[in-house]
């Protein structure tokens, strides 16, 4: 379950920004990256319920769509984008609610520095979003 925050996108450098929805994707992938650095730990603190494991997998998920929001806005092309924007703006906030839900939800079920990880960065979530 381990994801590599560096090789995130797998495209050259030089043509990694999205041609359109730069804020949003921008905004996206800062929540994401800051969920993606406390994964690790929370792994590690093995939240032992099958209901603490089911939401670690969930979140896992949760990461992987945004990651593929994301890249979506820097391969397709600006006409595609500009014509599906609605629907990447909604996908973007249901990515974000998602997040914040199992981030709340995971909060109960590991050790108290990481539950406060995971409410500051919820609070992170709702100053960006």
């Amino acid at each position: 379950m381990e994801n590599n925050i560096d090789g995130m996108f797998g495209t050259p450098e030089h043509n990694s920004h999205p041609k359109v929805h730069s804020l949003m994707c921008s905004k996206l992938k800062m929540m994401l990256d800051k969920v993606t650095s406390i994964l690790p730990s929370i792994e590690a603190a093995q939240p032992g319920c099958k209901a603490g494991i089911e939401e670690l997998c969930n979140l896992y998920s949760i990461v992987d769509k945004g990651k593929l929001i994301i890249q979506n806005c820097i391969e397709c092309s600006s006409l595609y984008l500009a014509i599906t924007g609605e629907a990447t703006a909604m996908r973007c906030e249901r990515i974000r609610n998602s997040m914040r839900r199992s981030l709340f939800l995971i909060q109960n079920m590991v050790p108290s520095m990481l539950a406060d990880q995971a409410s500051l960065l919820n609070l992170i979530d709702h100053s960006i979003a």
